[in-house]
């Protein structure tokens, strides 16, 4: 049995490497179906594009994090953009919230903004409502109704040449959802 150094350019592993392939080729084969998924020729990664959206959970979570925000510093929203207070994702995943896991999604809409991993302290977890998340919040701007990502970066959408991205405001992804009485009366 050969180990994987001894392998000869050209032949294939059993786990399905193509070595054989050069890194363009195995970038074209894959944006050439990245949208269905493939598992790439050259290591092996399934690679999909993934369609993302704002739920239901996705606004509760925006509005723990406003809560907990005015609670802990007492400060204007229309100052956000001062914002340096960083809540732990189990803290703003309460109540409607809880179903949120993937609460991290906010960040490629640029609703919420994970601390940095420089600060010094311990980051993982730790997240802000930026000033854009705040203004969706509270129905002052639309964003992109979808998000396309892989490997934690966000691509257009497929095919956007030649349609324009659908936007949704807050009110679309929870019916009658009146960030006044939300926010403002908890």
């Amino acid at each position: 049995m050969q180990n994987q150094t001894s392998l000869q350019f050209g032949e294939v592993k059993a786990s399905g490497i193509n070595l054989s392939l050069t890194i363009q080729e195995g970038r074209d084969i894959v944006r050439d179906r990245i949208v269905e998924g493939i598992k790439c020729p050259c290591c092996d990664q399934l690679v999909k594009l993934r369609q993302r959206s704002i739920s239901i959970a996705h606004v509760y979570f925006l509005s723990n994090l406003y809560d907990i925000t005015i609670a802990e510093k007492m400060f204007d929203f229309n100052k956000l953009r001062e914002n340096n207070l960083y809540i732990h994702k189990d803290r703003a995943s309460q109540g409607k919230a809880k179903t949120a896991t993937d609460y991290n999604i906010l960040k490629y809409w640029g609703l919420i903004s994970p601390m940095p991993r420089d600060s010094g302290e311990k980051s993982a977890g730790f997240w802000k409502l930026t000033a854009k998340g705040y203004e969706f919040l509270i129905g002052r701007i639309f964003v992109d109704k979808y998000k396309y990502t892989f490997d934690s970066r966000v691509y257009p959408p497929p095919g956007h040449r030649l349609a324009a991205q659908k936007t949704i405001e807050v009110s679309d992804v929870v019916k009658g959802f009146d960030w006044k009485e939300t926010l403002l009366n908890d």
